[in-house]
């Protein structure tokens, strides 16, 4: 994947701008998680969710 066509990444509703973020998130946390592609992923997180996006939920401690 070249860069600028990343994902969007959204952790716990903060936004990330690139896919480094889920490199160091421990997979025993993660409790859910989304894709969204298309107008979806625009309608919802605006432009810049063009690539689509990766919605993670993780587990509260």
């Amino acid at each position: 994947m070249k860069r600028g066509e990343e994902p969007l990444v959204v952790i716990d509703g903060k936004v990330f701008k690139d896919t480094k973020k889920l490199e160091g998130l421990d997979p025993g946390r993660i409790e859910n998680i989304s894709v969204l592609k298309d107008a979806s992923a625009v309608e919802k997180y605006g432009r810049k969710a063009r690539n689509g996006v990766i919605e993670i939920t993780t587990r509260k401690k």
